[in-house]
């Protein structure tokens, strides 16, 4: 029962991926997991998912559950575009979540990762776009500008493109919102503000419109 509750109010793109994968194993190339999501998590949603990983934290710092039943870890700077060892045309799915928003090049990134994934994958982004600069500044940020490692503002239309340059076809994009959460938002705020005052931004993200997402097919 509270798992599925975790589920409902979770992230959306725990959605997306369950609606194509539920009920079969399938490949997950999480792009950035290592400081996000953990293969625990991920995997407590969708246990029929094989999870790799590609960040550029060194394992040495994660407590022993949160690479879980992780395949494959590599440790890269995402910006050098050294992906020669991952392999091609392997992955039914990639996400990559508030990753983008970190790299001067993420559209080039993009482009590489859309190699890996095979043909009829899936691959879902995340980041906060351009909306986020108008908001009020939050710990756990909800401003644009609260992280100070952001360091380039992405369009949907400009991803649309970069993503169809490669042969993907979006199936979908806009605000990330997940609408069973902002149900919630009067009970889940006061418990927030206890548990995570330092992440409080985070729980204004889907009533204001911070973040945007593409989900895409690879044709």
């Amino acid at each position: 029962m509270l798992n599925t509750f975790k589920r409902l109010i979770g992230k959306p793109k725990y959605n997306f991926l369950a609606k194509e994968f539920k009920d079969r194993s399938f490949k997950l190339l999480d792009i950035g997991g290592g400081s996000g999501d953990s293969a625990t998590e991920i995997m407590s949603f969708l246990p029929n998912c094989q999870y790799y990983c590609i960040d550029m934290v060194d394992t040495k710092i994660y407590k022993t559950n949160e690479l879980g039943n992780t395949i494959q870890y590599w440790q890269k700077n995402l910006e050098l575009l050294e992906f020669d060892d991952v392999p091609d045309d392997f992955f039914d799915a990639i996400n990559m979540t508030h990753i983008i928003e970190h790299l001067k090049n993420g559209d080039t990134v993009i482009e590489h990762m859309t190699r890996k994934m095979k043909r009829g994958g899936f691959i879902y982004i995340e980041y906060p776009g351009f909306n986020s600069t108008k908001l009020p500044s939050m710990p756990g940020t909800l401003n644009f500008f609260d992280d100070n490692t952001h360091v380039r503002i992405y369009s949907l239309s400009e991803l649309y493109n970069v993503l169809m340059k490669v042969n993907c076809l979006p199936l979908s994009g806009g605000y990330r919102r997940n609408l069973i959460r902002l149900i919630f938002i009067p009970l889940l705020l006061p418990y927030k503000l206890v548990k995570t005052p330092h992440r409080i931004g985070y729980e204004f993200w889907d009533l204001l419109g911070f973040a945007n997402y593409v989900w895409a097919r690879k044709r």
